[in-house]
């Protein structure tokens, strides 16, 4: 894994929501911020199981506890998850 990428306070990235780095990036992997085509903002990363499971979306879309999207990486709905996975593997 890339030494930039992890816990927040590794990560140069800006963030377009700093309220979530308690709640989200303490144990999720931070892949930086997205602009999807529709102007909408998200922070990307993912979440790593213990190791009997598969990697999972950590996408946060507000400050407020519970504004993410998860799920497994297997299935890709939309440019914000295509780009999420992009991210996963481009930095493996």
């Amino acid at each position: 894994m890339s030494e930039k990428i992890g816990k927040v306070e590794e990560v140069e990235q800006p963030m377009n929501y700093p309220g979530a780095k308690g709640w989200m990036w303490s144990y999720c992997i931070y892949l930086g911020p997205f602009t999807d085509s529709l102007g909408d903002k998200f922070d990307l990363g993912v979440h790593i199981g213990d190791g009997s499971l598969l990697p999972s979306y950590a996408i946060v879309y507000g400050n407020e506890c519970g504004d993410y999207i998860s799920g497994s990486l297997e299935t890709v709905y939309d440019e914000v998850h295509e780009e999420t996975v992009r991210r996963y593997y481009a930095q493996r």
